[in-house]
């Protein structure tokens, strides 16, 4: 299982990089700081417009992104442990962070590509093990009538492949592993990448998200002030 998982893994990332979407790749392509594990967007980039809806039932969109930092995971809920390691990974990130006090202003959130079988209630008991301040969101129940979902998707270049080889017709749900990071004008600003341990497994490292996260946030501080020299 872990094995077909690190492959399903590695050649989403392949194709992330083969199939990104124009606008990411152009800003993605001459990234203006080296990071150890992920790019920082050599030009921030506006998302499509999109609704969604958080765990509490309640509409998310463009607007709840603005005025502050978020960093956001994808997967599914009952994955049996991508997801989980990676949000656990934030977690502590995000512990580290306020215990240190370096700029711990960012939010935490966790997109469901399978709102068929995330229901709200479900996600907020999931979210719920990974902090008081995780916002789960979803797709709103229904059809996605205005494409919000595939746009939102679609802009952030998430890789999601559902087959129908589960039993008793049911499906099966795999996903890539990339995190994203949103400045407070709600544009994204740099993507994260695991790296691949000695058993083969893709998981993100702490150290290193922490790093690369101080690393960008001070460029961002020195470009608000209008000098890169110091960078």
């Amino acid at each position: 299982m872990l094995g077909r998982e690190t492959a399903l893994i590695t050649l989403a990332m392949i194709i992330f990089l083969l199939l990104l979407s124009a606008p990411l790749m152009n800003v993605l392509s001459s990234s203006p700081l080296s990071l150890s594990s992920g790019r920082l967007l050599s030009s921030p980039m506006s998302l499509q417009q999109f609704t969604l809806e958080d765990h509490r039932g309640n509409r998310f969109d463009h607007a709840d992104l603005l005025g502050r930092w978020n960093i956001l995971s994808y997967g599914f809920i009952h994955c049996p442990d991508l997801c989980p390691s990676s949000l656990a990974v934030i977690k502590s990130l995000k512990q580290r962070l306020v215990d240190r006090e370096e700029y711990d202003d960012v939010g935490v959130l966790f997109y469901s590509v399978d709102p068929e079988r995330d229901s709200v209630e479900k996600m907020a008991r999931f979210v719920a093990h990974f902090g008081a301040d995780i916002v789960g969101l979803r797709a709103p129940e229904g059809v996605d009538s205005d494409g919000s979902k595939a746009a939102f998707e679609r802009s952030l270049a998430m890789k999601v492949v559902i087959s129908n080889d589960g039993p008793e017709n049911s499906y099966n749900v795999s996903h890539g592993m990339s995190l994203y990071l949103f400045n407070p004008q709600a544009e994204l600003y740099a993507v994260f990448w695991p790296h691949v341990d000695d058993a083969g497994r893709s998981l993100f490292n702490l150290e290193n998200l922490y790093e690369d996260y101080l690393l960008i946030r001070e460029r961002a501080d020195i470009a608000n002030k209008g000098d890169l020299d110091g960078l």
